[in-house]
């Protein structure tokens, strides 16, 4: 049988698309014809329940026309984000331009559904990365220079208010250097 038909006859109003798809809904596609781009995204289903939604965006004279399947309730497709953490697996969005078939398509979304290097690549980066603690010491410094805090004590007293040129300019240079120019 070379006809995929739909599972179902909803198509979830509040969607974003890939494409914008001003052929219609499909009820059956031919495994061999060319599609445009796959799309699986959330969409609530006749019920009220999440649902996770594969589109297959087939190309309809001048239009492209949609394919839904519902792929079943969200909770199907929960990822570990964090320790203990689980979120729904992210969106996929693949554009394919009529260089695959409806059965190819079909098996690249099923394979990369629940890929996590995006995931995996930003835990690294997140741990890597000195960018938070090097923002908080710098607007220490910046707050300790603002201040430009008065002295009172037995070896005298120096009474300042507000940001100082020294400071500034001491400011200035230390930027300067971080930036390097």
């Amino acid at each position: 049988m070379s006809r995929i038909e739909s599972n179902t006859t909803y198509v979830p109003r509040m969607m974003r698309m890939l494409f914008p798809m001003r052929g219609g809904t499909l009820m059956s596609v031919d495994r061999n014809e060319p599609v445009y781009g796959v799309q699986e995204s959330y969409g609530h289903a006749k019920d009220g329940t999440e649902h996770r939604w594969q589109v297959l965006l087939m190309p309809r004279g001048d239009h492209l026309a949609g394919f839904w399947w519902d792929l079943g309730p969200t909770t199907q497709f929960l990822m570990e984000y964090a320790e203990g953490d689980m979120r729904p697996a992210p969106p996929y969005f693949q554009p394919i331009l009529l260089e695959h078939s409806v059965a190819e398509c079909v098996e690249m979304a099923e394979h990369a559904r629940m890929d996590d290097f995006a995931q995996r690549l930003l835990k690294q980066q997140i741990s890597e990365s000195t960018l938070f603690k090097d923002y908080a010491r710098l607007i220490e410094q910046d707050i300790a220079i603002v201040k430009n805090r008065s002295v009172y004590g037995p070896g005298g007293k120096t009474q300042r208010n507000g940001y100082s040129a020294i400071a500034a300019g001491e400011q200035q240079r230390r930027l300067e250097s971080i930036r390097g120019y």
